[in-house]
């Protein structure tokens, strides 16, 4: 059921944050009995609550032991690291205090040193780091971890992404851009105005640092990889790209224009907003041979909609790209989803 809702959407690859022995058999179970429609790119638990049934030798022994689930449906080569919670909660680390809290700056999950042997490791046993940072100063401590990688293993080809970025500084943008194979993703996919966040970030970081998140627009122009993604269920209702699309492009909620806009400088294209859950997407994952556009010797993996986005941007209606309808979805060549066969 939960794989018809994703293929309703047109996501044929999707990259969980959670994953460790039983999630692995599960999609081994279910690509064995023909029955898994999607492409999953698992990031392996570490250190989190999830994994609180391993132990820690356990699990980095498990993310050895990988290659016992990979397929071309499934990519079991990234680990999940929390760097911190989110300035909202209090959780991250900023680099100027908290409003109202002039010795308060908040504090990341760990130093950056444990950072980088963390980082070292992994990118050694060819893994990539898929690292949820979200405050400032969370990110800046993440950043100096991984030119500290960078400057201990050299460049590998393994892939290392920066999740969420809401605070990323002007500052950190050319940082992880001189970096090669690492990217970021801009998630939730919301950067426009939201009725919690706009409720819980000012009082917390004040109204000048709330109003330059989301720096798409400079991420992309300095030649950061540059992705997106859901964060579902967590901190989204939907994993539908649509209004994702129509956020990037016009940095309005879709749901309630009036909220006005968030950073609207920092508003990108159309055709990079698509690229974002596409080519870049799989840039990202490390897979922009096989997936992320229509290309002879890749995975024929595409969608079919509705309406032309194009051609709503030609009218001036780009308030109407989030409601946008798959018709169908294809994974491999195949129809793994007709909205006209789920309507009988």
């Amino acid at each position: 059921k939960r794989q018809g809702m994703f293929l309703s959407y047109g996501i044929t690859t999707q990259q969980p944050a959670e994953g460790h022995r039983a999630p692995l058999e599960a999609l081994k179970l279910l690509e064995g009995s023909g029955r898994l429609n999607q492409r999953v790119f698992v990031s392996w638990d570490w250190k989190t609550t999830l994994n609180l049934a391993y132990t820690l030798e356990d699990i980095e022994n498990q993310i050895r032991n990988r290659g016992t689930y990979e397929s071309d449906k499934v990519r079991p080569n990234y680990v999940k690291i929390f760097a911190d919670g989110s300035p909202g909660a209090r959780t991250s680390l900023l680099l100027r205090h908290y409003v109202g809290e002039p010795d308060f700056l908040g504090e990341a999950n760990m130093s950056t040193e444990d950072f980088a042997e963390a980082f070292i490791k992994f990118d050694k046993m060819g893994v990539g780091v898929h690292v949820h940072a979200i405050g400032e100063g969370t990110i800046r401590r993440v950043v100096d971890a991984l030119e500290k990688m960078k400057q201990a293993n050299g460049d590998s080809g393994v892939r290392h992404k920066i999740a969420h970025c809401w605070m990323l500084t002007r500052e950190d943008i050319p940082r992880i851009a001189r970096m090669k194979d690492v990217n970021i993703d801009f998630s939730p996919h919301i950067p426009y105005p939201h009725p919690g966040v706009a409720a819980t970030y000012p009082p917390r970081v004040g109204e000048a640092r709330y109003g330059k998140m989301f720096p798409v627009r400079s991420a992309i122009e300095a030649g950061i990889h540059v992705g997106q993604g859901a964060d579902w269920l967590t901190a989204n209702p939907t994993p539908n790209p649509f209004p994702a699309i129509e956020g990037f492009v016009t940095r309005t909620n879709p749901d309630d224009p009036s909220l006005g806009q968030l950073n609207p400088t920092e508003a990108i294209s159309l055709e990079q907003a698509i690229r974002l859950c596409t080519i870049e997407g799989a840039w990202v994952l490390g897979a922009e041979d096989e997936l992320g556009s229509i290309e002879e010797g890749k995975f024929a993996d595409m969608i079919v909609l509705d309406q032309n986005l194009f051609d709503l941007e030609d009218a001036k209606r780009l308030d109407r790209i989030g409601e946008t309808h798959v018709l169908k979805t294809i994974l491999g060549g195949k129809v793994v989803y007709d909205a006209l066969s789920e309507r009988r």
